[in-house]
């Protein structure tokens, strides 16, 4: 019995185009074997296997099928699991047979459809497809075929001719099937662009909080006719730029799309986007640029009260961690690279979420948040251990502790919209770190005072909309940061904007010393606390050396100058303290200075001058360095010290030619001097 072949792919009966296929059972599943009209398995790569459709038999086949080769014009379109229990096609697939408009049929399967058309001769492309899961038996798929092979049921489901279809219809397709497999990856974020509204042509630059024009969404996201891609590529740009966005905002949204406007750059993005942004015009009707952001701005922080309505909303104080970090409120950990602010944020993550106390205080159990965005593989391990090392098991804390794994500009509302609808379904949340600050955000460079102002109301009104957590970010220290002086870039532009500045300090060692900053943290000031990086082995990881994978994880100690600080010492620290200020002067009447760089000069030079007093026996140990060095803020805070730029005076009565930075003593503690040893000072 020989196949009949449907009316619309009747020009095709008599071409070499065909093969039969049975259903056969492989690795467990059903699967469509194509067959040569000789009975053997046919290769459908192979035109010695194909043959015109009167050639085949159905004696022992389930159906006939028809083959696409890429020299050949005939195109196909794959639609799995499309067709509802109606058989009316669900909306994603309505709009690929419309958009196709040519002979459609149903698969054998009976929820899916076949598109045939045809199209250019040479595309660079044999197969495309995405599937994602369904509620029947088989999973949603969409498939773009310019070689293999169609099943052919005759079962029409769109009574067309197989048509021509242009080139910018087919790259809408493939775009389609581009953008459903980026969703899969970043769910949300890429469908968010299609869910706005559209706005006035017109935009200022502080504008970004509108949504995008249909016609900018449908640009970025399905691209533009050939010969004209580079044109429309550096329009779009030029578009975002005018509705206010960043070059690095631009980057991001673009990567989301690498199948739409920016496909023909996409290995070059960031270069592409500079160049266009650096040839964009600056808008000219500023005035109505004026009037459209005004619309938009959020005037509700202009409300006034009185003060009954003022201070109603005065509450109780709500602690995740007590007097150290405070729910709703947003903080910086700022530490130099190397001294160890993943491995501290990890454990706290861990301490929290499981209610803990942290170096004896009190913990509230919190569902955590951790924005991953610079090693989420590295982040990966290091939770692992810090989790078993700790006593505890990851499947305790499903549900407690939720994570990103990508970088994303928090300071862009429309990403940060994405972001927060989809932490909101796990929500919420009582603690969130965002590792770190600048990698969450658009800006090219941490010393920009305005970006970094921006970053850190971006970073409080996402807080506000995703349960109002403790927020604690990572950040940089400006650039040659010593201990007493760890505040984040950004300058009073970023921390005018936050609640508290925790400093991490690691002298060289493996101990991280955690303490406020003492110009930046509202609430109670806490004594200093000290963690230990340790590097342990992962017992399931390996490198491909087959070694044991290794990473480093916190862990709290107490303070490493507890042993150091007996009773004897606090017994004489009063005469301590004189000794201090006896060696600051012998080592100013020497020629010297005690230094405050953070090489631990003043540790370092006090220690070597030790011996002209009369130290007890146990200040030889070599933990009383650190005993020095604290010991001389405090007298800087007692106002017997004091930090100064001065040109040191040697013995011989001559001056150093360069002004140092150095610790020197007060008129205050000549005084303390003068009545301890008589000493005749002249001011």
């Amino acid at each position: 019995m020989s196949p009949t072949v449907p009316q619309p792919l009747a020009y095709t009966e008599t071409l070499p185009r065909w093969v039969s296929w049975r259903y056969e059972t492989k690795q467990g599943h059903r699967t469509k074997v194509p067959y040569s009209a000789y009975g053997t398995r046919a290769d459908v790569k192979n035109p010695k296997c194909l043959a015109p459709a009167s050639e085949l038999s159905l004696q022992k086949a389930d159906g006939i099928g028809f083959v696409f080769l890429p020299e050949q014009p005939e195109k196909g379109v794959d639609l799995d699991a499309c067709l509802d229990e109606q058989g009316n096609p669900l909306p994603w697939a309505r709009d690929i047979i419309e958009m196709l408009d040519s002979y459609t049929e149903i698969s054998p399967s009976g929820i899916g459809v076949k598109v045939f058309f045809k199209g250019p001769k040479v595309i660079k492309i044999d197969r495309k497809t995405v599937s994602w899961p369904s509620h029947r038996e088989k999973n949603h798929e969409i498939a773009f075929y310019t070689c293999g092979y169609f099943t052919v049921t005759g079962q029409v489901f769109r009574d067309r001719p197989v048509r021509e279809v242009d080139e910018s219809t087919i790259q809408r397709v493939l775009n389609i099937i581009e953008k459903k497999r980026l969703e899969k990856n970043t769910p949300k974020t890429v469908s968010l662009l299609m869910q706005e509204k559209s706005t006035p042509e017109k935009y200022s630059q502080s504008n970004r909080q509108l949504p995008l024009p249909e016609d900018l969404k449908t640009l970025i996201e399905f691209g533009a006719p050939e010969g004209t891609r580079s044109e429309q590529f550096h329009r779009a740009v030029c578009w975002l730029g005018d509705l206010g966005w960043g070059q690095k905002e631009i980057k991001q949204l673009l990567e989301l799309h690498p199948g739409g406007i920016a496909a023909k750059f996409i290995d070059r993005l960031d270069a592409e986007v500079t160049r266009s942004l650096g040839k964009r015009q600056p808008m000219n009707d500023a005035a109505s640029a004026n009037d459209i952001a005004s619309s938009a701005v959020d005037t509700s922080g202009t409300a006034v009260f009185d003060l009954r309505s003022f201070m109603a909303k005065m509450s109780d104080l709500e602690f995740v961690w007590r007097l150290v970090l405070r729910r709703g409120w947003l903080y910086a950990l700022t530490a130099n690279p190397g001294a160890g602010k993943t491995a501290i944020a990890l454990y706290l993550t861990l301490m929290l979420a499981k209610g803990k106390t942290i170096h004896g205080k009190e913990t509230t159990p919190c569902r955590v948040l951790y924005l991953c965005g610079e090693n989420p593989d590295d982040v990966r391990m290091r939770f692992a251990l810090v989790v078993e090392r700790n006593g505890f098991n990851l499947a305790d804390l499903d549900g407690q502790v939720f994570f990103t794994e990508r970088p994303f500009a928090i300071d862009s509302p429309l990403i940060r919209d994405a972001f927060i609808e989809n932490a909101s379904r796990h929500g919420p949340f009582d603690f969130c770190v965002i590792d770190t600050g600048p990698a969450h955000a658009s800006l090219d460079d941490e010393n920009d005072n305005r970006a970094m102002h921006k970053l850190a109301i971006a970073m409080r009104q996402t807080a506000e909309r995703i349960g109002s957590p403790c927020t604690l970010a990572l950040m940089h220290p400006v650039k040659n940061a010593v201990r007493g002086n760890l505040l984040p870039r950004g300058g009073s532009s970023f921390t005018g904007s936050i609640d508290g500045v925790l400093c991490a300090w690691r002298d060289g060692g493996k101990i991280v010393e955690i303490f406020p900053h003492q110009d930046k943290f509202r609430g109670e000031h806490f004594e200093s606390m000290y963690f230990e990086l340790e590097p342990i082995e992962h017992p399931s990881i390996k490198d491909n050396f087959g070694h044991p994978g290794r990473a480093v994880i916190a862990k709290e100690i107490s303070n490493p100058l507890d042993d150091a600080i007996s009773d004897d010492f606090m017994e004489t620290m009063p005469s301590l303290e004189i000794d201090i200020l006896r060696m600051v002067k012998r080592i100013a009447d020497d020629g010297d200075w005690v230094g405050t760089s953070q090489k631990g000069t003043a540790s370092n030079n006090l220690w070597r001058y030790r011996n002209h007093t009369a130290f007890p026996d146990y200040m030889s140990s070599p933990k009383m360095k650190k005993v020095l060095l604290k010991l001389v803020e405090e007298l800087i805070q007692r106002g017997w010290l004091m930090k100064e730029r001065r040109l040191p005076t040697n013995k011989a009565g001559g001056k150093s030619r360069d002004q140092v930075e150095g610790v020197w003593l007060t008129t205050e503690g000549y005084r303390v001097l003068e009545k301890e040893e008589n000493l005749e000072v002249h001011f």
